[in-house]
């Protein structure tokens, strides 16, 4: 009787599922530090969207924006500029809620230098053009990361220290 070689055994097949499991076991709280429970990190990637976000909206609408920082409430929303044309405030806008124990610590714009007020507001003209602006986010923790915003590109660099402006 001739025996095929094809296929894998059952015994193989058994060990090739446990060493799945075990590096699963080993990686996937990590991997749930990492990507959840890292507030600071997910407080930064939720900034990044809604600036582009309004960055984008600017241009669709043809329309100047605003967007505010109240270190009080620790928040951020955005607001078309009602200065610029005689419209109404839009009323359905996003804000987003800072986690407890993240906050921001400080913003610097390049035509302001840096915002000592409790609320700031950054205006994003209907290019979607904005001041080159740094915004330094804390925690608990001590941790910090600066966001550097371009002017002119959609373009975020984050880096993991506290950092100034070029």
């Amino acid at each position: 009787m001739k025996r095929s070689s094809n296929g894998f055994t059952l015994l193989e097949l058994i060990i090739v599922c446990a060493l799945i499991g075990i590096m699963l076991v080993v990686s996937v709280p990590s991997l749930h530090n990492a990507f959840v429970d890292d507030q600071l990190k997910a407080t930064c990637r939720k900034i990044i969207g809604l600036v582009g976000g309004v960055r984008e909206l600017a241009v669709r609408e043809n329309q100047p924006y605003f967007l505010f920082i109240d270190r009080n409430e620790n928040s951020i929303w955005y607001e078309k500029d009602t200065e610029s044309e005689d419209e109404e405030k839009a009323e359905g806008r996003q804000i987003i809620n800072l986690p407890g124990g993240v906050r921001v610590s400080e913003i610097w714009t390049r035509s302001e230098g840096e915002y000592s007020d409790d609320q700031n507001r950054i205006w994003i003209n209907r290019k979607g053009y904005m001041d080159q602006t740094v915004m330094h986010l804390s925690d608990d923790n001590s941790n910090i990361i600066s966001l550097h915003f371009s002017p002119f590109m959609d373009s975020v660099r984050l880096y993991d220290r506290y950092t100034q402006a070029n």
